[in-house]
């Protein structure tokens, strides 16, 4: 359903209407059009405004317009126009004993203790994290989920944390989280429920402000906040102690390199720094596993 509002000169001045979002459930999108002006035979908007979830997502300043400009009618590509949604398809590589890199577009982490399983990130959405808990079974399977470790509120990295709290998981994340987690979660779920929604339980929260240890006795992960971040203020990361694999999601990629990807990596080198602590292999959540080595050599390649 879309909605229309019209002004005394039949101008469209705003648009509503509503689609499902795996962290905000029933989201409100408003597009907002104002400070009309003629362009020849034609009034077009100057200013377009978009907000989802009551945040600006889209802003245009239109400087010019014209209207049935002559082109060719745009081609959609075959291969889109025949393109099915296809399964989740993850793979598994184990980094360490009891340690398991679970690869996607976006990764998650299991970390096996000596009672119970941890997983680092739920990605995505409810597809997603069901894939992944399908194969968290699949690797270990008699030991519970207890605790899923949520690196930021992006909605990329927290889309699927509900479908581990509707499992029974605690999660474990920075105490700037906690308060939008808890306002999302509220919001309506009636165009695409999930399994939270369907069968309500209490998320369980365990927050930090800048460090928090899970541990077993014999195992321990460290959960620290990544200090001075410019991607997120409350982006955190993990790492084995004992293993040294460094658990990051967004500062460093194999798989890109962007303009900003400079300041996040010596940003995250002076928390390491910092910290004392000395990782010999990174488990990015976006790519493949890397050497330290290969995130220090571009590191210096980049600083030249």
């Amino acid at each position: 359903k879309i909605t229309g509002l019209l002004n005394g000169q039949n101008l469209v001045t705003r648009i509503e209407t509503t689609i499902p979002n795996p962290v905000l459930g029933d989201m409100p999108v408003v597009v907002t059009f104002a400070s009309y002006k003629t362009f020849g035979a034609m009034k077009f908007p100057t200013h377009i405004l978009q907000k989802q979830g009551g945040s600006r997502t889209f802003e245009l300043n239109v400087a010019s317009a014209a209207a049935n400009v002559a082109k060719a009618a745009p081609t959609v590509p075959e291969n889109v126009l025949k393109a099915v949604a296809r399964p989740e398809e993850l793979k598994s590589e184990k980094m360490a004993d009891g340690v398991w890199m679970i690869y996607g577009g976006h990764n998650s982490v299991l970390v096996e203790f000596r009672d119970y399983l941890a997983v680092i990130e739920a990605p995505v959405d409810e597809a997603r994290s069901l894939a992944v808990i399908a194969e968290v079974k699949r690797l270990v399977p008699n030991k519970p989920i207890k605790y899923v470790i949520n690196t930021h509120h992006h909605f990329d990295h927290s889309g699927g944390l509900r479908t581990f709290v509707a499992q029974g998981a605690a999660v474990i994340t920075h105490e700037g989280n906690k308060e939008f987690y808890q306002w999302a979660w509220k919001q309506p779920r009636t165009m695409q429920p999930d399994e939270l929604s369907k069968k309500p339980t209490e998320a369980q929260f365990i927050t930090f402000k800048t460090k928090y240890v899970l541990s077993d006795g014999v195992r321990d992960l460290e959960v620290h906040l990544d200090f001075g971040d410019m991607h997120d203020r409350f982006l955190s990361f993990a790492y084995l102690p004992k293993e040294k694999i460094l658990i990051e999601a967004d500062d460093f990629s194999a798989w890109y390199s962007t303009p900003w990807s400079l300041a996040m990596w010596n940003n995250l080198l002076g928390n390491l720094t910092r910290l004392q602590l000395d990782p010999v292999t990174i488990a990015p959540l976006h790519g493949p596993i890397s050497p330290m080595e290969v995130w220090l050599k571009r590191l210096r390649d980049d600083t030249r």
